[in-house]
């Protein structure tokens, strides 16, 4: 990088790496029984894992409506039984 009149001129080297094709190919997301029957499984590229994904968040539910109902029997507003 060099400064001439003023301004900051950068040059990047681009060049191929070992991974490149003109054609991208469509990896794989999960094993499935009929890469496992039809052996497959050997030739097939497989995307990679992101282990580190928190994953969908949950819903938090409803009491079931038994549920609700033993809770009325036990607290019915008198705490001392």
């Amino acid at each position: 990088m060099f400064s001439a009149n003023g301004y900051n001129t950068r040059f990047f080297v681009i060049s191929r790496g070992h991974d490149f094709a003109m054609v991208t190919k469509k990896r794989a997301a999960d094993l499935t029984k009929d890469m496992l029957v039809s052996g497959d499984w050997r030739n097939v590229e497989f995307k990679p894992y992101n282990f580190n994904t928190l994953g969908l968040p949950t819903g938090g539910g409803y009491f079931h409506p038994l549920l609700k109902a033993r809770v009325g029997f036990l607290f019915d507003g008198n705490p001392h039984r």
